[in-house]
């Protein structure tokens, strides 16, 4: 199942229902169907993206800590004060729906500074945020 960690600085406003929603007008006029679920442990809700009744996705969002050792992690430099939307997909091996992830990677953009991860790739995939001031510093 592909992965992408999309790490952004937190702040007011920078929170599950913004992300969701931009998800959803992100999404508008696609043949999309969208739903919640919670995480079983943590109790956080999750948007669920259900593409031409097909192909699925869930969009997590995440802050905290945990967020921030991962990122510094993924960057090998402290850098507190981030939160990340995550999208995991199932598998399209006819990458019949990966004009899906390419319009959420634009939604990426509208979020300021980012960090694009391919968990699976292990791989930075946009990285305009180490290059800007860490709001946790």
């Amino acid at each position: 199942m592909p992965v992408l960690h999309v790490y952004f600085p937190a702040g007011p406003g920078r929170d599950a229902a913004r992300v969701f929603a931009s998800v959803r007008q992100a999404l508008a006029g696609w043949p999309v169907a969208f739903g919640a679920t919670a995480n079983p442990f943590t109790q956080q809700e999750h948007l669920t993206v259900v593409v031409e009744g097909a192909y699925h996705l869930t969009v997590a969002f995440e802050q905290g800590e945990d967020v921030d050792a991962d990122l510094a992690y993924v960057t090998g430099t402290e850098r507190p004060g981030h939160a990340r939307f995550r999208v995991s997909s199932g598998p399209d091996l006819e990458n019949e729906h990966s004009d899906v992830l390419v319009e959420l990677l634009g939604l990426a953009d509208s979020l300021g500074p980012v960090l694009v991860y391919g968990v699976d790739a292990e791989q930075v995939l946009t990285d305009t945020l180490t290059s800007a001031p860490s709001p946790g510093a």
